[in-house]
């Protein structure tokens, strides 16, 4: 929902794969209400194809007063490589390409301050 509306962007996430077999930090929990994954992204242009990976890293934190989302940063696809690059079904190799020096894509909601 997030992309609809980029340019370059024509498609849809079909889910958030971690990297647990390649990242010790794939998964944290860094607080009993934050939790932060990186790993990638599965997208496509439609339901037969073609699909791809993108990096993704994203760490969201839920209210401490319910289940409602307070904050979230999530960071998806290498503005290097550009989108549609890495097959689906290629093996990653290389720690590095889940995080790329500059993200294509970043949304943020910061936690909403009271006075």
């Amino acid at each position: 929902m997030l992309l609809n509306g980029y340019d370059g962007w024509s498609g849809w996430i079909d889910g958030i794969l971690p990297a647990t077999d390649m990242l010790s930090d794939a998964v944290e929990l860094t607080s009993p209400v934050a939790l932060s994954v990186r790993g990638c992204a599965l997208s496509g242009e439609n339901a037969k194809g073609p699909l791809w990976k993108e990096p993704f890293r994203g760490t969201v934190q839920i209210s401490d007063l319910g289940d409602t989302i307070a904050s979230y940063d999530l960071m998806f696809a290498d503005a290097a490589r550009g989108l549609g690059t890495v097959p689906f079904d290629k093996h990653l190799r290389r720690s590095e390409w889940f995080s790329p020096n500059r993200w294509l894509f970043n949304f943020s909601k910061a936690p909403e301050v009271k006075s």
